[in-house]
């Protein structure tokens, strides 16, 4: 039985140990005021989408999570060829913004 397992970009383990173990990354969309970003754990993207948008003051910056559509096509897209089962594990909507 082959398992997959997926993790949202918020996750706390390091980028070295998802990539090893190939635990595959659910992009969270971060947004500050009228920009969007996907957060692929590329570091240099976002600190890059950062500095070009924190400067707006007063604006809200904010999460949010894939949602269900878009969580499903990634798994067929990439994961459902190669596993029998995929475990997600993702933040809680709740706990998003």
């Amino acid at each position: 039985m082959r398992i997959g397992i997926v993790v949202d970009s918020a996750c706390d383990l390091p980028l070295d140990y998802l990539q090893r173990n190939g635990i595959t990354i659910l992009p969270i969309t971060v947004r500050i005021g009228g920009a969007t970003f996907a957060d692929h754990r590329d570091e240099e993207a976002t600190l890059e989408f950062l500095d070009a948008h924190v400067a707006e003051r007063g604006a809200e910056a904010e999460t949010v999570p894939y949602g269900a559509e878009q969580i499903n096509a990634l798994i067929l897209e990439l994961l459902v060829a190669e596993f029998d089962y995929v475990i997600c594990l993702s933040i809680e909507r709740t706990r998003s913004r």
